[in-house]
């Protein structure tokens, strides 16, 4: 159970913190989903590393999983380092379903610990008919009751163009009470985002000033109001976990201001710099004390197609750049079906829910071709479980129980779906 503390102190609490009212759109500014910026690529897996005592020493590793027909993210298992045996310890194992637009809809992240299986959080994502955000719901897990409880909502509102505003609400544990968050926008010609003005209140009715974001653009930016609006449905959902990125903007500064009852005041921004071919090379982040005082500084590397392969991450100890953390990537390339801008069509596929389940899952394949698919279920040592079979559109139960009927445990089973020559497979959760 010590272990456990400490994950839901080191990697649960963080991920709470990012929920704070009012100052989502800030956090979108440095998310992006797991695709290559150079297309037809891919990230397998990531590391990251803490710079002590002249010694970049490994901390966690963030391994990706593919569906083999659509070539949308599925899963991703994340690692701890264990310094004591040299080796890498299981931490949080993210799963997520896409609806046919490759949309994430929801995802669930979970601890194990052997056949232990804990549930941390879930989210859960709506989208319009013009396959926009509209609502974003995450829960976390009350190991007490069993129960789901709300963390944290969001909804978004769109004029024809570009967003309108957007509401968050957050229970706050400390206070015991709501809080409530709305975000204003202010646009320039281009559409693009140059203002956001946050807003508190206790009941939704009366709306104090909280925070203010104000955003300048590189000369060479052509991002517009459908970039920012795509930005945000696709990555938002999957934001927990890839926060590496950049946004879809050349953003120039971002300064921070802070309320204080009776105007706005300086608190933090960010500048960042460019390469001759328009990547971003560096971002430093400054505080407000009388004058701008640097503190933290991000670096940025690229192999020769473009995507990253470090990210340095540095603190400022008022005389020089000092080093603190890093992230190397490692990417690997995909194939025109598993591009998942571009969508397989006529692939196998495999409709798996609810995930997690208890006792019984349905299973629902898709196919352009006739004929039946079989479905195999395997643990995670490799072993097959059960064997079934459904014709496209059909949907099927699996009881939980092995070809001999027996009852399964809690754990990670793999769901694989075969039909002339193609394959599919899912990754589920079973809980008791």
């Amino acid at each position: 159970m010590k272990k456990l503390a400490i994950i839901l102190c080191v990697v649960l609490l963080p991920l709470l913190l990012l929920a704070s009212a009012g100052n989502y759109m800030d956090l979108l500014r440095g998310i992006q989903f797991p695709t290559g910026t150079s297309r037809g690529y891919r990230i397998n897996n990531s590391i990251s590393y803490y710079y002590l005592s002249d010694v970049w020493s490994p901390d966690t590793k963030n391994v990706f999983y593919y569906n083999s027909s659509h070539g949308w993210v599925d899963a991703m298992d994340s690692y701890d380092y264990n310094n004591d045996t040299s080796t890498w310890e299981s931490g949080i194992s993210s799963i997520f379903t896409h609806d046919s637009y490759g949309r994430v809809t929801g995802a669930q992240y979970i601890m194990s610990f052997g056949e232990l299986i804990i549930p941390v959080m879930s989210t859960t994502a709506l989208y319009d008919s013009q396959h926009r955000l509209i609502h974003y719901y995450m829960n976390s897990y009350d190991f007490g009751t069993g129960e789901w409880i709300p963390l944290t909502r969001m909804h978004f509102e769109y004029s024809a163009t570009n967003f309108s505003a957007m509401y968050n609400w957050e229970y706050d544990s400390e206070l015991n009470m709501p809080i409530y968050g709305k975000t204003n926008f202010t646009f320039d010609g281009q559409g693009r985002v140059i203002e956001t003005i946050n807003q508190v209140a206790p009941d939704s009715l009366a709306w104090v000033n909280d925070t203010r974001n104000v955003t300048t653009y590189h000369p060479h930016d052509t991002s517009t109001a459908a970039s920012m609006i795509e930005y945000i449905s696709a990555m938002l959902p999957a934001a927990m976990f890839f926060e590496d990125f950049g946004s879809p903007g050349m953003i120039d500064t971002e300064i921070n201001y802070d309320w204080s009852g009776t105007g706005w005041v300086n608190s933090e921004r960010t500048v960042s710099t460019y390469s001759p071919n328009d990547k971003i090379a560096s971002s430093q982040d400054d505080y407000w004390d009388g004058a701008w005082v640097p503190y933290y500084k991000t670096s940025y590397s690229y192999d020769a197609n473009g995507n990253y392969t470090e990210v340095l991450e540095q603190e400022h100890n008022l005389a020089a750049w000092e080093n603190s953390s890093k992230t190397v990537y490692a990417w690997e390339q995909s194939s025109a079906n598993e591009d998942q801008n571009t969508p397989a069509i006529g692939s196998l596929s495999l409709n798996a829910y609810p995930v997690p389940f208890s006792s019984t899952l349905t299973l629902s394949p898709q196919s352009s071709k006739t004929g039946i698919v079989d479905i195999q279920i395997y643990n995670m040592k490799g072993q097959l479980l059960n064997s079934l079979a459904a014709l496209p559109g059909q949907s099927i139960e699996w009881n939980g129980l092995d070809s001999k009927g027996n009852k399964t445990g809690s754990g990670i089973y793999f769901i694989k779906a075969s039909q002339l020559g193609a394959t599919t497979t899912n990754r589920v959760i079973k809980l008791k």
